[in-house]
């Protein structure tokens, strides 16, 4: 079975016309798997962000809590001293 050079040429343009479709349904495809990884990458870095943060607050929480119940016995102690110095011994 032979073709005639314009049926040639019209498979050539249609597969050309299939082709050009084709790659321009990828693109458009590639575009909304990179849109939807990019934004879960955002999101993922953000959540880092937060827990990292989450961390460092509680790491704080944790340092001025040990801070303050350090100060509040040590100035126990020294009203106590003061308690004792002021009204037991004198």
């Amino acid at each position: 079975m032979f073709f005639a050079a314009s049926d040639t040429d019209a498979i050539l343009a249609f597969f050309a016309r299939f082709d050009e479709s084709f790659f321009h349904y990828c693109d458009k495809e590639l575009c909304k798997i990179n849109t939807f990884f990019s934004g879960n990458e955002l999101l993922n870095r953000y959540v880092l962000f937060l827990h990292i943060s989450c961390t460092f607050v509680v790491q704080i929480w944790f340092v001025l809590n040990v801070y303050v119940s350090s100060l509040v016995s040590v100035t126990r102690g020294l009203l106590l001293s003061l308690f004792i110095e002021t009204f037991i011994i004198s």
